[in-house]
């Protein structure tokens, strides 16, 4: 989907919002293409990785293995720690 264009932005949301359904906001957060998954144990958290690729997978969504940055204990997330 064209980003310069001025729906291409909020439709790629709201399609993203769409795959991730109830994970939203209890494991998973996303924006626009930044995808960010939280957990408290590691254990929960390899767990919540799975599911999430799992509905990427589902949804034909691929992943650049280059920019992931997978079980940190802290990242810069739209600018914030």
């Amino acid at each position: 989907l064209p980003q310069g264009l001025t729906n291409g932005p909020p439709t790629f949301q709201r399609i993203v919002n769409q795959i991730l359904g109830p994970n939203r906001w209890k494991h998973v957060l996303a924006y626009i293409d930044d995808i960010i998954i939280y957990s408290k144990h590691f254990s929960e958290h390899i767990r919540h990785i799975e599911e999430v690729c799992a509905l990427l997978h589902e949804a034909n969504f691929k992943l650049n293995v280059d920019k992931c940055e997978i079980a940190r204990t802290e990242i810069l997330f739209l600018g914030h720690v």
